[in-house]
């Protein structure tokens, strides 16, 4: 996606395309807008990288995923889920650093 001054303000224009395997619940981006983090609805938490569209797995919950965030300080992504767990994921690696269930 690149975004552009259009007739009526900024515009978002669809550069590329990637079709998940479930539905997409909730996305981030990382500091430098060159990730997009996904929360699937299977529970799967996915990294896809606009410059070379390719994506990988960053962790998985037992549940769809409520809420992601990115956190550049850590370089981690901060998920919940519907099981109620809270997860924090170092970029790089597919295991929780830190687990908190609620």
């Amino acid at each position: 996606m690149e975004v552009s001054q259009g007739q009526f303000g900024p515009a978002i224009m669809q550069k590329l395309s990637y079709k998940f395997p479930a539905p997409i619940l909730k996305c981030t981006w990382n500091d430098t807008s060159t990730q997009i983090y996904v929360g699937l609805l299977d529970g799967s938490i996915k990294g896809f990288d606009i410059g070379s569209g390719q994506v990988g797995d960053i962790g998985r919950h037992a549940a769809g995923i409520s809420s992601l965030h990115f956190v550049p300080g850590m370089n981690a992504i901060i998920s919940t889920a519907y099981e109620n767990n809270i997860y924090c994921w170092q970029i790089g690696n597919t295991n929780p650093v830190m687990t908190i269930n609620a």
